[in-house]
Formats: C-alpha cells, structure tokens, sequence
C-alpha cells in the first residue's frame, strides 16, 4: 500500500508541531530540581537573596536547601507529637522557625537547635512565620502568637476560625492572615494588634502574603489570586484555573508567585496580570519568590525545583541612581519590548521608551505602556527615595477583532486533509 507512508508522515508531523507548541506554551528559566526523600514538600521560605530555601515535609523533617549546593542540612524533633512539619526562614538565612505537632523549635543556620518549646499544648501547630523583627505561629485552637525577635510575646489573636497560613512582612511591621470555613476571610493587622481591613472572597484562604513594610496584600482563595493595597482596595484579581496551594510576593509586591494543585506555577503582577507560568510534572504544593522577583522556588511532589522566571527585573537598581536629580524623589528607568512605546505614569503622558522618568515622589505609581497593534501593559511600582528603578515591558500583539483561525490548528488541518488526499489518490491507483 503506497498510502501508507504518507499517513505516517503526516502522523509524525502532526506529533511534532503538537509537541512543539506545548513547549512554547511553558515558561522559561528552569534551572533545577531537587528530590528530597522525605514525602511531600509541603512549605517552602526563601531568603531575601533568594540563595537559600527552608523546605518543610511531610515526614516531618525540616531542610535547608543552597540554591547552588543543593542540601544542606536536615532536622527532625524527636520530641515531637506529629510528622508533619512547617518551617519559614529568616529573610538573611541566620535561623529556621519550624514546628510540628504541639511543638515550635528556633534552627541555626547550621541546623542546630536554639531553643524548642513545647509548651503549646493545647492545639497543633498550623502555620509559623518569621520576619527581621519577630516572628509568630498558629494554631488548629484559633490562635495566633506574636512576638519579638528576643522572644517576648506582643500579642495573642483569636480568630473565627483555623488559620492554615499567615505572613509577616518583613520588617515586622503588618501581619497578614487567612481562615478557613466558615469565616474564610483575609484579615491585616498591624504590629500594635489593630485591625486594619478584611475581606471575604466567598472561599476559604489557602496561602496569604504581604511585602515588604506592607504596601500590598495577596491571597488565594479556591483557584483566585486577590491583590490588595495596604488600606484594602483591591488592585486586581486573577482566575488561576486550579486551587491554589502556595503564594509567595516580591519586596514590592508588584510580582506574585502561585502554585495551583494541577501542578501549574505562575507570576502574576499586581494589577492581575499574568506574566509567567510554567507546567510541572506533579502537585504543586507551595512557591517562595525572592525579594526582588528574580528567584522561584516551587515544591512539586516531594521535590523543589528552582527557576529563573525570563521575565525583566522591576526592582531597585544601584547603577541607576545617576537618574535622580531632586534630592528625596525616585526615578523609573523604563524600556519596553518592542521599544517606542508611549509611557505614561500615573496617566500622565511622558515620552516614549527607553526612557527615564525621573524627579518622581516617592510611594506608590500606575505605569502604563502604549503602542499601536498591540495591547497595553501596565503595573504599579513603589518608588523609593534617591533610587532608580529599572522596569522593563512586554507588550503583547492586539487581537484582531477579525477572526483568524489559530495557525498551528490550521497547519495541522492542512496537513491531516492532504495526508487524506494524497491516501485516496494511492488508492485510486491501486
């Protein structure tokens, strides 16, 4: 049969440009995975610099992993009730804070144990944090204890219902919580123990987050990122298609990393936008982002696996500091893909890419990207005093409003009908 071999080729192109674009969809910047042994990973905390990772597991044993080194040491309380285990690193690497069952232990950054207490007897331990200025956990009780960095205790919270995770930001000044049902509510505080704001989004809270000196808020809840500013307006929102499992945030805030339980992981902007994402061959259980957005980790099964999102920094740079010209104002270098782009901050028109955009004051500013043919881009940056920092957008072609069938499904139709063509015309000869 001479039609034969031209389904066959056929076959195997239709294989390839499948197989191609699937490799198109994933994100880049994979550097690499590390199996741990000891059941699923189920929390990850990163260093500011994003050099270290504490990995908590199912088994119970606390690790420290090197971003270059791979594993560098590994805990287990004996004294312990339970297996499983959370941990969270110091934003500068010198202690691990972890707990499991009843216990709460303070690692060196060898894995030696400072102190362990197991006073909290009442109630499991849900979920620990730890910032430069002190450092907290939960309970299955409803209870969250805070104290600080000598270990004296600020304060104690009673809240409606069990909170699976909480967040300090790293300067210790706001603590960020989410319950479960039937409250499942975001909650933020302030070190004083005052309320500032909370939320429902209808759906219990999976992983909270908060940056840096608490300028912005993140939640899951279901398969929803939400994304808050300090005062409690809601910035934006993003559909993850999955429960989500993990959420991890930059210095900034204006990047956010998710882990969803099909095994996806993605970094969404605070305007709720998706600017990265990859597929992984497993269960994603939590992410951890460095400070400056540059650095994910992702614990996927029961190992870690680190990227480097191929997405442009949108953080402070040193060598930028020649673009500020009035004492106490900041600057935003900005350059966009394709360039020429107009700039506007804060809906104020300023020229057209690269440009730098200084004597701005400091706080919090809207930029937006234009260009004819494609679709706009926007973000907010946090600008800081007598600093520069450089931001870089991808604009993305404008949908045609036209209908245009998608090229790789027409491709693959085009080949299937002339792979049947040319088959019936073998046929015919016979």
């Amino acid at each position: 049969m001479r039609d034969f071999p031209v389904y066959s080729a056929s076959f195997f192109a239709l294989l390839f440009l499948v197989a191609t674009a699937s490799a198109a969809s994933a994100g880049g910047g994979f550097i690499k995975s590390i199996d741990l042994g000891h059941g699923a990973v189920t929390m990850l905390s990163m260093t500011s610099d994003g050099s270290f990772v504490s990995a908590a597991t199912q088994d119970g044993t606390i690790l420290l992993l090197s971003r270059n080194n791979g594993a560098a040491w590994g805990y287990f309380n004996t004294k312990s009730n339970s297996q499983y285990s959370v941990a969270a690193i110091h934003p500068s690497g010198t202690t691990v804070l972890g707990a499991s069952g009843s216990a709460v232990y303070m690692l060196n950054d060898t894995g030696a144990e400072i102190w362990s207490d197991q006073r909290v007897r009442q109630a499991s331990v849900e979920d620990v944090a730890i910032s430069t200025d002190g450092y907290g956990y939960t309970t299955s009780g409803n209870n969250l204890f805070f104290f600080d960095k000598t270990g004296n205790p600020l304060f104690t919270l009673k809240t409606a219902s069990t909170v699976w995770r909480f967040a300090i930001s790293t300067d210790g000044t706001y603590i960020a919580t989410g319950t479960t049902n039937p409250d499942h509510r975001v909650y933020l505080y302030d070190r004083n123990e005052s309320l500032r704001w909370t939320y429902d989004p209808d759906a219990q809270i999976s992983d909270v987050d908060v940056s840096y000196q608490g300028t912005r808020v993140a939640a899951g809840a279901g398969q929803d990122l939400y994304i808050f500013s300090n005062d409690g307006t809601l910035l934006g929102a993003y559909d993850c298609g999955s429960p989500i499992n993990g959420v991890s945030m930059s210095r900034d805030g204006t990047r956010i990393a998710v882990g969803t339980q099909d095994g996806s992981a993605k970094i969404i902007s605070d305007a709720g936008l998706l600017l990265w994402q990859t597929q992984t061959s497993g269960k994603v259980y939590d992410v951890a982002l460095s400070s400056d957005g540059t650095q994910l980790a992702v614990a996927v099964d029961s190992s870690v696996q680190w990227f480097a999102p191929d997405i442009p920094a949108m953080n402070p740079s040193a060598s930028a500091t020649t673009a500020i010209t009035a004492p106490g104002t900041g600057a935003v270098i900005v350059s966009s893909i394709p360039a020429g782009a107009g700039i506007y901050v804060d809906n104020s028109y300023r020229g057209v890419s690269p440009l730098t955009v200084a004597d701005l004051s400091p706080g919090n500013h809207a930029i937006l990207l234009k260009e004819a043919g494609y679709s706009d881009w926007s973000t907010t940056v946090t600008v800081i005093p007598d600093t520069g920092i450089s931001l870089s957008g991808s604009l993305s072609p404008a949908v045609s409003t036209t209908h245009s069938p998608d090229p790789i499904p027409a491709l693959i139709a085009g080949l299937a009908i002339a792979g049947l063509a040319v088959g019936r015309k073998g046929r015919r000869e016979q």
